[in-house]
């Protein structure tokens, strides 16, 4: 159905995104194609170094999923900010990917962890990372003919340590910015720490400069608040924005300097799980 008129077609997942900008008229279109009924699209299973998610996947079925929250705790942890439990009931993983919100909790991780994102149409199959799929506020690299299938996540096994952390006026809110870190610690200090942010740019970012500070560093809250420093003196903050400069700075300090703080509680309890 997408090949035969792809430009004048939306597909619709959970329609928590589409519906309301369809009735404020910034979606306009000839045809919707309903996807509640492709079940082959909702599951959740592991994969090799992961866990994959069906687009049609509720945001709640991953949320209690014994599964996300034994190989990818991370994502199981960020479900429980988006939105209220109505949406996360009716909402799915691949609208709220597609929907390349940038401070959305999915697209900051999705961006943190590495995510790939499996399209298919009539001419076969594409899988890109997030970061090549989010292109800008609001916009992703699907062709007209494309749908987006499976998001696949993958996180680190061995003695992982994480932290995720959000600022919104109420819960339920969209928030104002989101933070994720990742890595791992054999007591010795953190390895391979992938860490980001949302909310700021186009799209979410990954702060090298915090990754490189943090490498080797035994987490401590004096390292946690230098690294939120070194995220509010180097993230990019657009002009034109309805909140000033320096209080989205403070926000971004603020998270990742949270994040971190949450990674820290899970230090001695991974180092332990490997030891065992």
């Amino acid at each position: 159905m997408l090949a035969e008129e792809a430009d004048t077609t939306v597909l619709l997942a959970g329609g928590q995104s589409l519906v309301p900008l369809m009735n404020m008229r910034l979606v306009v279109t000839d045809r919707v194609i309903d996807l509640n009924e492709v079940f082959e699209l909702a599951s959740v299973s592991e994969c090799d170094g992961g866990i994959r998610t069906g687009a049609m996947t509720r945001h709640r079925a991953v949320e209690t999923s014994a599964l996300v929250r034994q190989w990818c705790p991370i994502l199981a942890y960020a479900e429980r900010f988006v939105g209220h439990i109505g949406i996360r009931r009716r909402g799915t993983i691949g609208g709220s990917v597609a929907h390349a919100d940038p401070v959305a909790e999915l697209t900051c991780l999705a961006v943190v962890l590495g995510a790939t994102v499996v399209l298919r149409s009539h001419r076969g199959v594409r899988e890109l990372s997030a970061s090549d799929f989010l292109v800008g506020n609001l916009l992703n690299s699907r062709e007209p003919d494309e749908m987006l299938t499976d998001v696949r996540w993958p996180f680190p096994r061995n003695a992982a340590i994480w932290g995720f952390s959000e600022f919104a006026p109420r819960a339920g809110d969209f928030p104002y910015v989101t933070a994720a870190a990742v890595g791992t610690d054999e007591g010795v200090g953190c390895r391979n720490v992938r860490l980001g942010i949302g909310g700021l740019s186009p799209v979410p970012v990954r702060i090298t400069e915090c990754e490189q500070y943090l490498e080797g560093k035994v987490l401590n809250e004096q390292v946690a608040v230098e690294a939120g420093r070194i995220a509010s003196s180097v993230v990019s903050v657009p002009g034109g924005q309805r909140l000033a400069e320096s209080y989205l700075r403070n926000l971004a300090s603020t998270t990742v300097t949270r994040a971190l703080r949450q990674a820290m509680s899970r230090v001695d309890e991974a180092v332990g799980v490997q030891g065992a």
